[in-house]
């Protein structure tokens, strides 16, 4: 047994004929009567009291294995023993509506058990009933990353419980408590198509039963926005957007001779697009999705792959950087319109004579030092060569 500790005992008598019901409890209290009493509990306070609880609080007992609390209806008459508690506070319940309770606390140690402390005393409040259920649910805002939930106020309702299911489940589960008429969950996820919601109000006496339901769809995503081409090669496509939330893919879309082609998805707001063939005019355009399906159309791009793109991407990027100066710069952009001229016609020897001309202008504008860094010849030279090539394959 251990010191500072009361144990409380039923006993039972057992025969051939089987175990006789168990005798009233027995409560024995253990501790050395040669260590000091403890201290007697002060700072002894109602907190709170309703129609069936009342709580106490009082000051922590150094030393202090348990405490007994004490109550009687008269003052002056037996205080009885109702609990005991390792903490320095007890909720005794239920008591007795429209009655006034008095309260004394003692403490318990190795040494026994302190004197009792000062009473304190407090009337419980009128018989309540448990409360009604609540109605009037509506949906407040919306979004794909909140659900707010409103309801009329219950008479006599100390908190509500909330209640949710997703749209793919078939069991309510509590997933939260609330002082208010009113709950915003912030825990919905996007890879659900919807939520419903139940409502019970909760006092001392128990909880009503639940609401009827309410059925929250979730939004779909906000519509992506600034699709733009980030990069452009022979045979793909680099993509970059902004998004506006609520998504968990991003469905990527791609025209071309009036056929509209689903390319996949992407996790983040970029894509590249590998499947793109040379020299073909395509149109890009992206919609958010989540479980609920998918946002309204982006904005669209529309851009021609191949070396001749590639090859007027790098120039006029090399120009507005001031990597090529001078007279170099007119020259060059003028040959490259011609080029792109004659093939948009179908031209491809003219287009291969102003190639031509293109390179050894570019190889005078380097030898003038109008090209620099070394790495702008150097990319100008690689994708003219590629270029010649693939006009010479057409």
């Amino acid at each position: 047994m251990e010191l500072g500790v009361t144990y409380q005992y039923k006993i039972s008598a057992i025969n051939a004929g089987g175990e006789s019901e168990h005798s009233d409890q027995a409560e024995i209290f253990f501790y050395d009567p040669n260590q000091p009493k403890p201290a007697t509990p002060s700072g002894v306070t109602i907190t709170e009291t309703k129609s069936i609880t009342v709580m106490l609080e009082w000051q922590q007992v150094e030393n202090a294995i348990s405490y007994s609390i004490y109550r009687s209806t008269d003052p002056n008459g037996e205080f009885t023993k109702v609990a005991n508690s390792t903490t320095p506070s007890y909720m005794d319940k239920p008591v007795e509506a429209s009655t006034t309770y008095y309260y004394k606390i003692s403490t318990a140690s190795t040494g026994g058990e302190s004197a009792l402390s000062e009473v304190v005393s407090t009337t419980t409040e009128e018989a309540i009933e448990i409360p009604k259920v609540p109605t009037g649910l509506t949906a407040g805002e919306i979004t794909t990353s909140a659900f707010e939930i409103n309801w009329e106020d219950v008479a006599e309702a100390e908190s509500y419980n909330v209640y949710r299911k997703t749209n793919e489940d078939g069991d309510y589960r509590q997933i939260s408590s609330t002082d208010e008429s009113a709950y915003i969950d912030e825990s919905v996820s996007i890879s659900d198509t919807g939520y419903s919601y139940k409502i019970t109000a909760v006092n001392e006496m128990g909880e009503s039963n639940l609401s009827e339901a309410i059925a929250i769809k979730m939004p779909v995503p906000g519509t992506p926005t600034e699709l733009r081409v980030t990069m452009i090669g022979n045979n793909f496509v680099g993509l970059a957007w902004e998004s506006n939330g609520g998504a968990n893919q991003y469905n990527v879309y791609r025209e071309a001779d009036g056929e509209v082609k689903y390319l996949g998805y992407a996790k983040v707001d970029t894509f590249y697009d590998r499947t793109a063939e040379p020299n073909v005019t395509y149109t890009y355009y992206i919609k958010a999705a989540n479980a609920s399906g998918e946002s309204e159309t982006s904005n669209v791009v529309e851009v021609t792959t191949g070396y001749l793109t590639v090859l007027t991407n790098h120039m006029e990027e090399y120009v507005r950087t001031e990597d090529i100066t001078g007279t170099a710069v007119s020259q060059l952009t003028n040959t490259l319109k011609q080029v792109k001229h004659h093939v948009e016609r179908g031209s491809t020897n003219q287009a291969q004579k102003f190639l031509a001309k293109f390179s050894k202008q570019l190889d005078k504008a380097e030898g003038r030092e109008n090209v620099s860094p070394p790495l702008a010849y150097a990319y100008l030279t690689h994708y003219s060569e590629a270029l010649k090539k693939q006009l010479k394959n057409l």
